[in-house]
C-alpha cells in the first residue's frame, strides 16, 4: 500500500507540473496574440490552436487531480443529512459510478477517436491531433487509479468527518 501511495504522490506532482506548464503557456499565448493583434497589427493564428491544445491538457489533468481530492461537484446538502452508514454506501456507489463512467466513456469510447487522430493534424501547428487526444485516455486512467486508491484507502472516513466538522 505504501508503494501505491508513493506512486500516487509522484503522479500528482506530474499532474501539477503539466497543469502549471499548460496554464503558463496558455497565458503567454493569449497575451502574445493580444499584443501582436492590438499593439502591432499582426495576427498570430497559431496561438488559437495552441490555446485549444493547452486547455485540453489543463482540463484533463486537472480533472484527474480533482478526483484525487474529491473536489468535483457533489451533493453536500444531501450527504450532510446522511448517517455515517448511508454516507459510506453513497460514497462507494459514487466511486463505482465514477469508475464505470470514466472507464467506459473516456477509456473505451475514446480509443477510436485517438486512433483517428493519427491521420489528422492541426492546420497551422502541423502536429498530429493524436498527441492531444491520447491525453484523454491517459487522464481517464489516472482518474480511475485515484478513485480505486481512494476506495482502498477508505477515504470516506476522512470525508465524512470533514463534512460533519465543516457543518458545525
Amino acid at each position: 500500500m505504501d508503494m501505491l501511495i508513493k506512486i500516487e504522490q509522484w503522479i500528482l506532482k506530474i499532474e501539477r507540473v503539466i497543469m502549471a506548464i499548460a496554464a503558463g503557456l496558455l497565458v503567454f499565448a493569449v497575451l502574445a496574440q493580444v499584443f501582436f493583434r492590438y499593439i502591432l497589427p499582426i495576427s498570430m493564428p497559431w496561438t488559437e490552436e495552441l490555446s485549444i491544445i493547452l486547455f485540453v491538457f489543463m482540463v484533463m489533468y486537472g480533472a484527474a487531480y480533482a478526483i484525487r481530492y474529491d473536489r468535483h461537484l457533489g451533493i453536500i446538502s444531501l450527504t450532510s443529512r446522511m448517517s455515517e452508514k448511508n454516507f459510506k454506501l453513497f460514497w462507494f456507489v459514487k466511486k463505482f459510478v465514477i469508475i464505470a463512467f470514466v472507464g467506459y466513456v473516456m477509456l473505451i469510447q475514446a480509443i477510436p477517436m485517438v486512433r483517428q487522430g493519427l491521420s489528422h493534424t492541426y492546420t497551422i501547428i502541423q502536429i498530429p491531433s493524436f498527441f492531444v487526444l491520447v491525453n484523454i485516455p491517459i487522464s481517464a486512467g489516472l482518474m480511475v487509479f485515484h478513485t480505486i486508491l481512494a476506495v482502498v484507502r477508505k477515504d470516506y472516513i476522512n470525508e465524512y468527518a470533514l463534512q460533519k466538522a465543516s457543518l458545525l
